[in-house]
């Protein structure tokens, strides 16, 4: 089994190489996303591949997760990780601090996003 970790570092791969499969396949069936915007909360598989396949439509998301923490730090506490990075989220010529929460769970004896959340400090303008 990989270790949280190793998912943590995998889903911001995936994410910065528009990998929506292998983004899918680290979020539990009822997982929760939620976004900087009003509105942006998926639940379901379907509506999270369409969020970020809309993401990856867009050429000012192509660095986004590229300067958050290097190592994120990864708790594990049973069955349960979760994970908080900071960084700069970068919009084409625009760039924005921000922080993405993540929480996983062992199902199966494998680690599954059951919820994420990306935030902008109160007063900066996402694009």
């Amino acid at each position: 089994m990989a270790e949280a970790s190793e998912v943590i570092d995998s889903v911001r791969s995936a994410y910065m190489a528009h990998d929506d499969e292998t983004l899918l396949s680290h979020f539990a069936e009822d997982a929760h996303i939620i976004g900087t915007k009003a509105g942006e909360s998926w639940t379901n598989h379907g509506d999270i591949l369409r969020a970020l396949r809309s993401d990856f439509g867009l050429s000012r998301i192509q660095g986004q997760l590229a300067d958050l923490s290097p190592s994120p730090d990864v708790h594990v506490e049973g069955d349960l990780a979760w994970s908080v990075m900071e960084g700069r989220f970068d919009f084409g010529a625009r760039s924005h601090l921000g922080r993405w929460t993540c929480v996983l769970k062992n199902i199966d004896d494998e680690w599954k996003v059951v919820h994420s959340h990306f935030s902008v400090p109160e007063g900066v303008r996402t694009p």
